[in-house]
């Protein structure tokens, strides 16, 4: 006897299976970058940190806000099993620095103000659209970083710019790959990356990070990180390197498997170390987060725990 009930049930069940199957995270992804050569991206970088210096037994406390804004064309100038070499200009940087009652601003896209000195024009300016190469080994990592712009103080003197090594090395690592090796992951994987940062004349930073896939599906992946830290001496001056108090580092990463490239990422770092200054304790809190997107995509909001 047909029983209309018992074929509508059937029928559910396996729509409701055609769709969990459809919507099934795939076993693996790649994760590696694809190069064409020729082929452009835009992405936005922007960065705010805040510096907070005190001597507690002098009761003295200084604190600066520093905001810098980039828009940055990667075009792959070419590909091939030796690596890829990329090319980097920044079209635009937007710099703002907060110290107390002090407020300067530097927007690379306005006209220089000759009635008026401003200290960040010789910091930002050489760096806007003078093209930055940087070579990639096979395995996607950095082996070299050339042409960076120079720059020069008012006085003439060789002056470190807003784009540096460090920001081209670092910073932007995400927009070259995700430096996963071998770079297929299954949900759940970790791997680790290890960063050198300065953490004084004589003393680098020395992170390691450890990223796990978390989610995928059949046109992204997300990868999330945390980090550890610890401060080494270098060189042979004897100073004594920083006390590493207190360090947090997370990021979170969404990648095109797709076209092989990053959409975005966030990362949020805090370090406090602790000097001496004329033999008296000294505090220094960095705090920062990080975004790099690319152009026309929007960064999720952070989850709630």
């Amino acid at each position: 006897m047909f029983n209309a009930r018992r074929l509508l049930v059937a029928l559910a069940a396996l729509a409701f299976s055609g769709a969990a199957s459809a919507q099934k995270a795939p076993e693996s992804v790649d994760l590696s970058p694809g190069w064409e050569k020729d082929a452009e991206a835009r992405y936005h970088y922007r960065a705010h940190s805040t510096r907070t210096d005190r001597v507690p037994a002098m009761k003295a406390e200084q604190q600066q806000k520093t905001r810098q804004e980039m828009r940055i064309r990667r075009k792959v100038l070419s590909t091939g099993p030796e690596g890829t070499d990329l090319e980097l200009v920044f079209e635009r940087i937007v710099v703002v620095a907060m110290s107390g009652k002090m407020f300067i601003r530097c927007d690379s896209n306005e006209p220089v103000d000759p009635e008026r000195a401003n200290s960040l024009d010789p910091v930002v300016r050489p760096a806007v659209n003078k093209p930055v190469r940087v070579r990639l080994g096979p395995d996607h990592r950095v082996l070299a970083i050339e042409n960076l712009p120079t720059g020069v103080d008012a006085d003439g003197n060789p002056t470190r710019l807003v784009v540096d090594e460090e920001l081209v090395r670092n910073s932007l690592a995400a927009m070259y790959s995700l430096e996963k090796t071998p770079p297929a992951a299954r949900v759940g994987e970790r791997w680790t990356i290890n960063e050198s940062l300065p953490a004084s004349d004589a003393a680098e930073l020395h992170i390691v990070h450890t990223r796990r896939l978390t989610g995928a599906n059949e046109s992204t992946a997300t990868v999330e990180s945390t980090a550890i830290a610890d401060v080494r001496p270098v060189g042979n001056s004897g100073a004594r390197p920083p006390l590493l108090v207190d360090f947090s580092c997370v990021s979170r990463h969404e990648w095109d498997t797709g076209a092989g490239r990053l959409r975005w990422m966030t990362l949020e770092q805090k370090i406090e170390t602790h000097g001496v200054v004329r033999q008296m304790r000294s505090e220094h809190t960095s705090e920062v987060l990080i975004t790099l997107a690319l152009d026309g995509v929007e960064i999720p909001p952070k989850p709630t725990p």
